[in-house]
């Protein structure tokens, strides 16, 4: 037993482009989620009108975000913190330019755990951007 790397590993373009259109939508679909979360989490189920990023979810991680839902923060200071740890960084986070692609950048946030969750900045703003679908958006996978 001993403790474990835990993160996130993605990959996406070296500079962010965020028009006002972008923005608009991922706020939109983003705070979509949000109150959907939210509802599921007082009333113990889904509302009729889900957004397909949470009705296509695996059962056990979707239960985990409804348990979440109170902690997530407001989406545009998702979106915010997101452009920072891009462009920024993070003390739990590094970046590289792909090889194969120098118009692409990887990047991992995370840390070593005795099993509990990372608190890092760059862990903690990934992991509320994908809970509310705002990295597809930005083109991170």
């Amino acid at each position: 037993m001993g403790a474990d790397q835990i993160g996130f590993l993605l990959k996406g373009p070296t500079d962010l482009i965020l028009t006002q259109e972008v923005l608009d939508q991922v706020l939109r679909d983003g705070e979509q989620i949000r109150i959907a979360l939210l509802h599921a989490h007082t009333h113990g189920c889904l509302p009729e009108q889900c957004p397909e990023h949470l009705s296509s979810m695996d059962q056990t991680e979707l239960a985990t975000l409804v348990d979440d839902a109170e902690r997530l923060s407001p989406v545009q200071q998702v979106i915010d913190d997101l452009i920072h740890w891009w462009a920024q960084g993070a003390r739990d986070s590094c970046f590289r330019h792909d090889p194969d692609d120098p118009t692409q950048t990887l990047a991992f946030a995370g840390e070593m755990t005795w099993g509990d969750e990372p608190q890092g900045f760059g862990y903690q703003t990934v992991r509320a951007a994908s809970q509310l679908d705002i990295l597809r958006h930005f083109g991170i996978r």
